[in-house]
Order: structure tokens, then C-alpha cells, then sequence
């Protein structure tokens, strides 16, 4: 396997990785979704845009007749064509919950994350609480969609993610590297990284600069997804993504904050299509899409600022906070452990995918982030009624 030279420095220092508190989780990509054969389930579907090949879920052990399903997956690993030296900085300047088609309805453009088309199949877990959760055409897993419109509902126009990402006041980054320049390429690394926004936009006034989005927009790095920098020896990274067709695919796990908002990801992916832009890529419609526990997410919460209420943040007994933890508990569909999907466990993560959009850009100064807010205490912990 060839290994990036600056993933290997950054393995020479990194420690063990933790989830959420202090540490971060070293990506170890799913088999399957990064070019492994599956032992059972269908052939690759390749979405987004549009899915251009199918296959057929098969029905359960007892080999009674089922309804047949395309399941949406991700394009498969090339085989041999590697060796490449290219390596490119993204900001992430779009980052929307709704469907290209109808901006109002939750995205379905994503994948099918446990193999499972729940209704008319199956379920991989069992409900937490309710009916359950179906899947959208293909297999689609994105139960959070329809919370995270509310949660963007709530936030207005100007507060949006997408909103901040294009105003500069808060980031998310990725870089790519070793990348052969072809629509193909068996190995490239990437990696990821959170942002306090661009240098010198932190403030957000009516001075404060803007994105260029012309390559040379220079974004700040969070410390906390770093072990070490510079140069910049990421927490969260995929040693083993790949591009087939010109789409970008990689897996990951870990806490992934994208402004104030946290999002404790476990068996995420992310793809897109490399578009050049000069003497580097773009990508454009992008996905990410994984699971995150519910109750890791909603303790997170405690640290958003409340979009309605000065001073406030959404944990305890605050109204609107109750009203999220609500929609999102409703929404588990999935184990927070992927590989006992299947195994009649009951659901504890929810399924999300999102769309984006990135631009070429570079990496800057480092930054600290300064102690957690824990506006409801210690000991205050967010959990499902």
C-alpha cells in the first residue's frame, strides 16, 4: 500500500485516537464502500448525480421472494492505477440538508449505509421508539434530513451553514494529496479539517473579509483536529480513498464541527467530482453521509449558542432544545456500531446526508480552541425520553 510521506511523519507522532472528548478517531475505511467486494448485497450504484448501474438486494435468509431494490453506493476501487504526487486544499463553501429538487424536502441524494432497503425490506436495527424510520428511493439513509431543515428553519437565511461558510466566520476544510491528475487513481489520502473561519473574519463585522473563492482564501485550522502543525498532521484522515471516474471517495470517522455545530460521525463517506480549476480541483456535488449516536449529538448541542435567545444554548430544559431532541430521537435508524448492522440491536445512531460544494483555498495559521462550553454543568448529559 503506498503511504503518503506526510501521512507517515504524522503516524510516526500520533497516538491512539478517542471519540468526542479530547481525541479523534483514525479513519479506517469500510469495506465495501472503499472498493472491498461485499460478501452479499448489490452491485455498485454510483450516486450523485444520478445512478448509472443497479443491482438487486436480495430477500432474507429464509429465501422467500422480496421486494427487489437499487441500492445507492458509492463507485468501487480502480484496480492499479496509482503513483501520483498531486495534492490540493478545499473550503467548503455550500452545505445543505435539502434535495437538489425541492430545496424545502429532506436531500435524497446519499447512500444506503447498512446495505438494508428498509420498506418494503427489512429494518437493521430495532426502532427505539415508534414505527421506525423508512428509507428514502435507493436505499438512501438520511433519517436526521427532515431535523436538520427544522434546525435550519429555526436558524434563518443568515445563519445558516452554507450562510457562514460564504461569509467566512466559520470553515470546513479538506485536502487531498497524492493524487494521480486521471479519472482513476486506487490511492489518495484525505484528510480533514475544522475551521475558525478565514484569517481575519473571526469577528464578523461589516470590515471583516469575505471569501474570494479564487484559490487563495486563507482559513483558519482548528487545533483540536491536528495531533500537530505545522505542517498540519491531520486527526481525521483516509489513507486508503480512491477515485474512480473522477469521483472522489473516502471514508471517515470522527467529530466533525462545522461552525458551532458539532457532528459525532462513525462510518462516514465522503465523494464528489473532481472538477480542475486552474492547477487544482474543485468538487462539486459532493456528498457527506454517515450515522452519529444520538445522545453524543445532542450532549454536543450544549455548546451552540441558542439562534433565538442571548446568551442561551441548547441543552436542559430550554424549549427549543426540547423540541430538536424530540425530532431527532424520532429519527434513529441505525446502530452506532456499523458492523452489527442487521443483528436485531436496538437503533441508537440516526442516519444523515448533506450536500456540498467545495473551492480551492489554503491552509493558515493555527488556532486554539479554547475551553468546551458547558452551559448546562459537568454532569448535564443529553439522552432520548
Amino acid at each position: 500500500m503506498r503511504s503518503p510521506p506526510a501521512l507517515a511523519r504524522s503516524l510516526a507522532l500520533a497516538g491512539g485516537l478517542a471519540f468526542v472528548a479530547a481525541a479523534c478517531t483514525l479513519l479506517n475505511p469500510l469495506e465495501g464502500y472503499t472498493g472491498g467486494a461485499p460478501d452479499t448485497g448489490p452491485d455498485v450504484v454510483v450516486t450523485p448525480p444520478i445512478p448509472e448501474e443497479t443491482g438487486v438486494v436480495d430477500a432474507g435468509a429464509d429465501g422467500d421472494a422480496a421486494p427487489s431494490c437499487v441500492s445507492a453506493l458509492p463507485p468501487e476501487r480502480p484496480v492499479g492505477v496509482g503513483g501520483g504526487a498531486k495534492s490540493f486544499v478545499n473550503a467548503f463553501v455550500s452545505f445543505e440538508a435539502g434535495d437538489p429538487r425541492d430545496p424545502s424536502a429532506p436531500n435524497t441524494q446519499g447512500y444506503d449505509l447498512d446495505r438494508t432497503c428498509t420498506c418494503p425490506g427489512p429494518r437493521s436495527c430495532k426502532p427505539a421508539s415508534g414505527p421506525g424510520v423508512c428509507d428514502y428511493p435507493n436505499g438512501v439513509d438520511n433519517a436526521a434530513g427532515t431535523y436538520l431543515l427544522s434546525l435550519l428553519t429555526v436558524l434563518g437565511d443568515g445563519n445558516t451553514i452554507t450562510a457562514r461558510l460564504r461569509a467566512g466566520t466559520n470553515g470546513l476544510l479538506l485536502r487531498v494529496s497524492g493524487y494521480n491528475e486521471q479519472p482513476d487513481d486506487s490511492e489518495v489520502e484525505l484528510a480533514l479539517f475544522t475551521s475558525f473561519g478565514l484569517e481575519g473574519a473571526n469577528d464578523g463585522g461589516p470590515d471583516a473579509p469575505r471569501p474570494k473563492l479564487d484559490g487563495t482564501d486563507r482559513w483558519t485550522v482548528d487545533r483540536s483536529s491536528l495531533f500537530g502543525g505545522v505542517p498540519y498532521f491531520p486527526t481525521i484522515f483516509d489513507t486508503r480513498a480512491y477515485v474512480r471516474g473522477g469521483v472522489l471517495v473516502a471514508s471517515f470517522s470522527g467529530l466533525v464541527r462545522v461552525g458551532t455545530y458539532p457532528l459525532p460521525v462513525v462510518g462516514g463517506l465522503i465523494t464528489g467530482r473532481l472538477s480542475k480549476t486552474g492547477d487544482s480541483y474543485a468538487i462539486l456535488d459532493g456528498v457527506v453521509s454517515g450515522r452519529f449516536v444520538v445522545t453524543k449529538f445532542l450532549t454536543g448541542l450544549e455548546s451552540v449558542p441558542h439562534p433565538l435567545t442571548p446568551g442561551a444554548y441548547l441543552c436542559g430544559t430550554d424549549r427549543l432544545y426540547l423540541n430538536l431532541r424530540d425530532s431527532i430521537c424520532a429519527s434513529r435508524d441505525l446502530l452506532e456500531d456499523p458492523t452489527q448492522d442487521g443483528k436485531d440491536g436496538a437503533c441508537d445512531a440516526s442516519s444523515f446526508a448533506v450536500r456540498f460544494t467545495s473551492v480551492p483555498s489554503v491552509l493558515g495559521n493555527v488556532v486554539e480552541p479554547g475551553s468546551p462550553v458547558r452551559a448546562c454543568g459537568d454532569a448535564w448529559a443529553g439522552s432520548c425520553p
